[in-house]
């Protein structure tokens, strides 16, 4: 019986403990900024939509599943640094504007000569975007995907602030949760200057044991 005893007593011993399940379980979560001595994060230019393979990756991914209609597409110029927490990472991004019920049509984004012309008045869009996320070593981690909805009026007569949420990804990414927040300036030529790059993300923890 003793002996029975004490075979018990060291099985719920060795047993984790909640706090130890909620430790290996709970998300990471860590800032994101811009490159250490960067002023500007990048730049992102149009492109035909139906030609940029990774546009196609971007529809591809079933992660819109309620969008009918692709608009004007932009991709990044090159690779964009930033940080996340202290983790030096490269993104590639490709976005699409899109209108789920086609009501809106196609947002027309280059800037008039007139500004106040055209944006006086409120106009919403929708992005997609789909962010290629790599270390400094060039080891693709994944992606992760994410969806805005904007007043273009508000943001595209100068510069625009805007709140990109995360709503999945693959690899590290998978099951990914949070906000990036970029300021950004649209440029005479149709291209985006993003100034800024902030927010933060989160991963699932066993996703990071993983890598």
């Amino acid at each position: 019986m003793n002996k029975i005893r004490a075979t018990l007593i060291a099985t719920v011993l060795t047993l984790p403990t909640l706090a130890t399940v909620n430790a290996a379980t709970a998300p990471i979560c860590k800032e994101l900024t811009n490159a250490a001595g960067s002023n500007i994060v990048g730049f992102i230019d149009p492109v035909v939509c139906n030609t940029a393979p990774s546009i196609k990756q971007l529809v591809n991914s079933n992660q819109f599943p309620d969008v009918s209609y692709l608009g004007l597409c932009y991709v990044s110029r090159g690779a964009i640094n930033v940080l996340w927490g202290t983790k030096e990472l490269t993104v590639k991004t490709a976005s699409a504007w899109i209108d789920s019920s086609s009501t809106f049509g196609v947002p027309v984004i280059f800037p008039p000569t007139n500004p106040a012309s055209l944006y006086g008045v409120g106009y919403i869009g929708t992005v997609a975007t789909q962010w290629a996320i790599s270390d400094n070593e060039g080891k693709d981690l994944g992606v992760i995907y994410t969806r805005d909805t904007i007043n273009l009026g508000e943001n595209l007569a100068t510069a625009g602030s805007e709140d990109d949420v995360v709503i999945g990804g693959s690899k590290l990414f998978e099951g990914a949760k949070g906000t990036i927040k970029l300021r950004s300036v649209q440029l005479q030529s149709g291209s985006v200057e993003v100034g800024t790059l902030g927010g933060k993300l989160c991963i699932n923890s066993q996703e990071q044991n993983k890598n």
